[in-house]
């Protein structure tokens, strides 16, 4: 009778080569160690070009209520004239419209780091979210000076939603001038919100930006 010679090499050393065939499908729930509170449910990165606005259509889908969007590297092709970026949250799925009803509710704190203190900016019934008020300035060549922007939405499903964001960017053009604003409020929408439209009110067009929206379980 042949004797057969067995490996006893340990699964933890187990070189590569060894493993021929169909190896069996591992699933994800008996991973360890891996978070599953946020999951990645769109991104885009542009980096040439010029965009006047940055729509996200059927991000926001019934598969969650609640989202977590991120922009950074964001820069425009310059100017410094005062300007503020706005959101509007748009409606409609794949083929989504900007929801412009006056149902946009929110306060806006503003802090300059050659100020010493604070200065504000309020929507109550308007038409968009004012996200970073007046006079901010985008890095035009330097990614250094790109702006970065955060904001967590509730109740996406069509009822009363509730966000707060973040805001950091150069201002008036100096490397050592920063502005950040912090604001959160409501939308008094009756149809389920299912994107966004990012732009700023003047014609001052987006060249570089990087965007992940991440649904939250």
């Amino acid at each position: 009778m042949p004797l057969i010679k067995l490996n006893t090499q340990s699964a933890t050393s187990l070189d590569a080569t060894k493993l021929t065939g169909n190896l069996p499908a591992i699933s994800g729930a008996s991973l360890t160690g891996v978070s599953s509170e946020e999951i990645l449910v769109a991104s885009g990165n542009a980096t040439s070009g010029s965009s006047a606005q940055i729509i996200v259509d059927n991000c926001f889908t019934s598969t969650y209520t609640a989202y977590r969007i991120i922009i950074w590297d964001l820069m425009t092709d310059g100017g410094t004239n005062a300007c503020h970026t706005g959101l509007q949250f748009r409606t409609g799925g794949a083929s989504g419209s900007n929801y412009s009803g006056n149902e946009y509710h929110a306060r806006c704190f503003r802090g300059y780091s050659g100020h010493g203190n604070y200065e504000t900016d309020n929507t109550n019934g308007g038409t968009e979210l004012k996200l970073a008020y007046t006079a901010i300035q985008y890095g035009e060549s330097d990614s250094n000076n790109a702006a970065a922007f955060e904001m967590k939405l509730f109740n996406t499903n069509g009822f009363q939603s509730k966000f707060f964001w973040h805001w950091s960017s150069q201002h008036s053009g100096s490397d050592n001038s920063y502005i950040f604003s912090a604001g959160g409020g409501g939308v008094s929408q009756t149809t389920a919100i299912t994107g966004f439209n990012f732009f700023n009110n003047d014609s001052r067009a987006f060249t570089e930006y990087r965007y992940r929206i991440l649904g939250l379980q």
